[in-house]
């Protein structure tokens, strides 16, 4: 769901023609879709200029497309290899991208008067010790991102610094999507926020203090919390966090053979 479009889903391609299809969340009817890569799509992420949104796909291409005018904007490379995971950092002027090669590259927007997108360059990289499944930016601190990777790790970068600040071991198997959440009860350079996470082959979510290396709280269910395996990123879309300290997001799940998204809701 486009952050500042909120009356717009996006969905990938799971199958190589490349497409990313538009929705409305409300009727759930498709409005359009879009073509500029040849290969899967795998990850997706709003700009907070309203207008963009960022995609990354297995052909290591990244695209900034216009979601008013349907049309890609800029066609971007640097990746060596498939595209896993797309992050648009908070403060509006960059995003980040990771996948199979390792690596993960921090670009930087630059915007004329109009806020009209001029460019997109390569501002810095980070090399990760195993294949990037997945990345989130921090919510009150623009400098942090939290990457998920085939070594069964979490890690937190420092992208203007380049360096890692915590690391946390627990998962199973390939770390799968995560949430960062405003949390009360955790608390990391005084931002109050902890990570919540999913594995790809797990029924258990566990939640992480910024500041611990192992998880607070674990939730399983071994019906709802299994995600969809596939060839991409699954990815877990927050929606709302109430008073009473539940979390609600929606899930990619896998029950059997069927795979579905699931509205779910978690007390922390």
């Amino acid at each position: 769901v486009h952050g500042r479009a909120p009356q717009l889903l996006l969905s990938g391609s799971a199958i190589p023609d490349g497409s990313i299809s538009l929705w409305d969340p409300l009727t759930w009817k498709k409005t359009g879709s879009l073509a500029g890569h040849s290969n899967t799509v795998s990850s997706m992420a709003a700009l907070e200029d309203v207008e963009r949104f960022v995609s990354g796909s297995f052909d290591k291409k990244v695209i900034i497309w216009n979601h008013r005018s349907r049309r890609p904007e800029l066609k971007l490379t640097g990746h060596e290899s498939e595209i896993y995971a797309v992050a648009a950092v908070r403060g509006g002027d960059r995003f980040v991208t990771g996948g199979k090669d390792r690596s993960v590259l921090i670009w930087k927007l630059h915007y004329g008067k109009q806020r009209e997108l001029i460019s997109a360059v390569i501002e810095s990289s980070i090399r990760e010790t195993s294949e990037v499944y997945s990345i989130v930016p921090s919510y009150t601190d623009p400098s942090l991102i939290v990457v998920g990777c085939s070594d069964h790790k979490l890690r937190v970068w420092n992208i203007i610094e380049q360096i890692p600040e915590q690391e946390y071991r627990g998962h199973k198997g390939v770390s799968g999507d995560m949430l960062i959440l405003e949390n009360e009860n955790v608390s990391y350079r005084g931002a109050k926020f902890g990570i919540l996470s999913f594995g790809l082959i797990e029924d258990t979510a566990r939640l992480w203090s910024v500041k611990e290396d192992k998880p607070l709280r674990l939730f399983t269910d071994r019906t709802n919390i299994r995600l969809a395996y596939c060839e991409c990123d699954p990815k877990v879309q927050f929606l709302e966090r109430s008073g009473e300290g539940w979390v609600t997001f929606v899930l990619p799940v896998q029950i059997k053979e069927e795979r579905s998204l699931k509205v779910m809701r978690l007390r922390l």
